[in-house]
Protein backbone atom coordinates (compact mmCIF):
# COMPACT_ATOMS: atom_id res chain seq x y z
CA UNK A 1 0.00 0.00 0.00
CA UNK A 2 2.80 2.40 0.94
CA UNK A 3 4.64 1.71 -2.33
CA UNK A 4 1.50 2.48 -4.35
CA UNK A 5 1.17 5.86 -2.63
CA UNK A 6 4.81 6.75 -3.37
CA UNK A 7 4.43 5.72 -7.02
CA UNK A 8 1.25 7.77 -7.33
CA UNK A 9 2.96 10.81 -5.77
CA UNK A 10 5.96 10.42 -8.07
CA UNK A 11 3.68 10.09 -11.10
CA UNK A 12 1.74 13.18 -10.05
CA UNK A 13 4.99 15.12 -9.65
CA UNK A 14 6.16 14.03 -13.11
CA UNK A 15 2.84 15.08 -14.65
CA UNK A 16 2.97 18.47 -12.94
CA UNK A 17 6.54 19.06 -14.16
CA UNK A 18 5.63 17.96 -17.69
CA UNK A 19 2.61 20.27 -17.69
CA UNK A 20 4.72 23.18 -16.49
CA UNK A 21 7.38 22.45 -19.12
CA UNK A 22 4.71 22.42 -21.84
CA UNK A 23 3.24 25.68 -20.52
CA UNK A 24 6.68 27.35 -20.68
CA UNK A 25 7.26 26.01 -24.19
CA UNK A 26 3.90 27.34 -25.46
CA UNK A 27 4.64 30.68 -23.82
CA UNK A 28 8.06 30.78 -25.53
CA UNK A 29 6.44 30.02 -28.91
CA UNK A 30 3.92 32.81 -28.27
CA UNK A 31 6.75 35.24 -27.51
CA UNK A 32 8.54 34.22 -30.71
CA UNK A 33 5.39 34.82 -32.77
CA UNK A 34 4.92 38.17 -31.03
CA UNK A 35 8.48 39.24 -31.89
CA UNK A 36 7.67 38.68 -35.57
CA UNK A 37 4.52 40.84 -35.57
CA UNK A 38 5.03 43.44 -32.81
CA UNK A 39 6.25 46.22 -35.12
CA UNK A 40 3.24 45.80 -37.41
CA UNK A 41 0.65 45.82 -34.62
CA UNK A 42 2.27 48.71 -32.69
CA UNK A 43 1.97 46.82 -29.41
CA UNK A 44 4.83 48.42 -27.50
CA UNK A 45 3.91 51.93 -28.65
CA UNK A 46 0.39 51.34 -27.37
CA UNK A 47 1.69 50.10 -23.99
CA UNK A 48 3.91 53.19 -23.71
CA UNK A 49 0.96 55.42 -24.62
CA UNK A 50 -1.20 53.80 -21.92
CA UNK A 51 1.62 54.19 -19.36
CA UNK A 52 1.98 57.89 -20.21
CA UNK A 53 -1.76 58.35 -19.82
CA UNK A 54 -1.71 56.60 -16.42
CA UNK A 55 1.23 58.74 -15.32
CA UNK A 56 -0.49 61.93 -16.49
CA UNK A 57 -3.73 61.11 -14.67
CA UNK A 58 -1.82 60.17 -11.51
CA UNK A 59 -0.05 63.55 -11.63
CA UNK A 60 -3.38 65.32 -12.07
CA UNK A 61 -4.83 63.48 -9.06
CA UNK A 62 -1.77 64.39 -6.99
CA UNK A 63 -2.07 68.05 -7.98
CA UNK A 64 -5.70 68.11 -6.94
CA UNK A 65 -4.72 66.67 -3.57
CA UNK A 66 -1.90 69.22 -3.25
CA UNK A 67 0.83 66.62 -3.19
CA UNK A 68 4.23 67.53 -4.72
CA UNK A 69 4.80 70.12 -7.40
CA UNK A 70 6.54 69.29 -10.66
CA UNK A 71 9.40 71.56 -11.57
CA UNK A 72 9.13 71.20 -15.35
CA UNK A 73 6.94 70.14 -18.20
CA UNK A 74 9.28 67.51 -19.66
CA UNK A 75 7.90 63.99 -19.55
CA UNK A 76 10.57 61.35 -19.86
CA UNK A 77 9.97 58.69 -22.47
CA UNK A 78 8.34 55.53 -21.28
CA UNK A 79 9.44 52.12 -22.42
CA UNK A 80 6.94 49.39 -21.73
CA UNK A 81 7.02 45.84 -22.96
CA UNK A 82 3.71 44.53 -24.18
CA UNK A 83 2.40 41.18 -23.00
CA UNK A 84 2.68 38.78 -25.95
CA UNK A 85 -0.26 36.70 -24.71
CA UNK A 86 -2.53 39.73 -25.09
CA UNK A 87 -1.71 40.14 -28.78
CA UNK A 88 -0.91 36.64 -30.09
CA UNK A 89 -2.81 33.37 -29.59
CA UNK A 90 -1.57 30.07 -30.97
CA UNK A 91 -3.57 26.95 -31.78
CA UNK A 92 -1.20 24.07 -31.19
CA UNK A 93 -1.55 20.32 -31.67
CA UNK A 94 -1.80 18.27 -28.50
CA UNK A 95 1.77 17.07 -28.17
CA UNK A 96 3.90 16.95 -25.03
CA UNK A 97 6.65 19.23 -26.39
CA UNK A 98 5.26 21.50 -29.14
CA UNK A 99 7.47 22.93 -31.86
CA UNK A 100 6.78 25.47 -34.59
CA UNK A 101 5.64 22.68 -36.91
CA UNK A 102 2.83 21.88 -34.44
CA UNK A 103 1.34 25.40 -34.63
CA UNK A 104 -1.83 25.18 -36.72
CA UNK A 105 -3.17 28.74 -36.41
CA UNK A 106 -1.99 32.15 -35.22
CA UNK A 107 -4.47 34.81 -34.10
CA UNK A 108 -3.04 38.34 -34.00
CA UNK A 109 -4.75 41.22 -32.20
CA UNK A 110 -3.63 44.69 -33.27
CA UNK A 111 -3.82 47.94 -31.33
CA UNK A 112 -5.75 51.17 -32.02
CA UNK A 113 -2.49 52.82 -33.11
CA UNK A 114 -2.59 50.81 -36.33
CA UNK A 115 -4.34 52.75 -39.09
CA UNK A 116 -7.26 51.03 -40.78
CA UNK A 117 -5.83 47.67 -41.89
CA UNK A 118 -5.29 47.72 -45.62
CA UNK A 119 -4.66 44.78 -47.91
CA UNK A 120 -0.97 45.72 -47.98
CA UNK A 121 -0.76 45.72 -44.17
CA UNK A 122 -2.53 42.35 -43.98
CA UNK A 123 -0.10 40.97 -46.57
CA UNK A 124 2.85 42.17 -44.44
CA UNK A 125 1.26 40.57 -41.39
CA UNK A 126 0.79 37.32 -43.32
CA UNK A 127 4.49 37.44 -44.30
CA UNK A 128 5.48 37.91 -40.66
CA UNK A 129 3.31 34.98 -39.55
CA UNK A 130 4.67 32.82 -42.37
CA UNK A 131 8.19 33.74 -41.33
CA UNK A 132 7.41 32.64 -37.78
CA UNK A 133 5.93 29.37 -39.06
CA UNK A 134 9.00 28.89 -41.29
CA UNK A 135 6.90 28.38 -44.40
CA UNK A 136 6.23 30.27 -47.62
CA UNK A 137 3.58 33.00 -47.60
CA UNK A 138 1.47 30.82 -49.90
CA UNK A 139 1.27 28.29 -47.05
CA UNK A 140 -0.61 30.76 -44.82
CA UNK A 141 -4.31 31.45 -45.28
CA UNK A 142 -6.27 34.27 -43.63
CA UNK A 143 -9.46 32.75 -42.28
CA UNK A 144 -11.07 35.26 -39.91
CA UNK A 145 -10.81 39.02 -39.90
CA UNK A 146 -12.72 40.92 -37.23
CA UNK A 147 -12.41 44.68 -37.55
CA UNK A 148 -14.55 45.24 -34.48
CA UNK A 149 -12.36 43.05 -32.28
CA UNK A 150 -9.18 44.09 -34.11
CA UNK A 151 -7.93 40.59 -34.75
CA UNK A 152 -7.12 38.30 -37.62
CA UNK A 153 -6.46 34.56 -37.74
CA UNK A 154 -3.97 32.92 -40.05
CA UNK A 155 -4.11 29.16 -40.58
CA UNK A 156 -1.42 26.90 -41.97
CA UNK A 157 -2.66 25.47 -45.27
CA UNK A 158 -2.77 21.73 -45.70
CA UNK A 159 0.42 20.38 -47.19
CA UNK A 160 2.67 23.15 -45.88
CA UNK A 161 4.90 21.44 -43.38
CA UNK A 162 8.15 22.36 -41.77
CA UNK A 163 10.89 19.85 -42.60
CA UNK A 164 12.43 18.02 -39.66
CA UNK A 165 15.88 18.59 -41.10
CA UNK A 166 17.42 20.37 -44.04
CA UNK A 167 19.15 18.32 -46.72
CA UNK A 168 22.88 18.85 -46.69
CA UNK A 169 23.92 19.43 -50.25
CA UNK A 170 27.45 20.59 -50.93
CA UNK A 171 27.70 24.15 -52.13
CA UNK A 172 29.39 24.67 -55.48
CA UNK A 173 32.95 25.85 -55.22
CA UNK A 174 33.11 29.60 -55.87
CA UNK A 175 36.55 29.30 -57.49
CA UNK A 176 35.25 26.74 -59.98
CA UNK A 177 32.22 28.93 -60.81
CA UNK A 178 34.44 31.99 -61.41
CA UNK A 179 36.86 30.07 -63.65
CA UNK A 180 34.10 28.63 -65.88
Amino acid sequence: MNVVVHVAEALAAVLVLAGYARYRRVRWLTEQAFIHVKALIAAEQHEAYKALRRRYHAQQRNRLRGAGQDSGVHQAGVVRLADPRRHVRLKIDRVPWPAVRHVQAVTVRWTPLVPYPSADWLAKLAEAVAHFLAIDVAGVERTRLSMRRKRVTFVRRAGSTVPDHLPLEPLPDEDVADAG
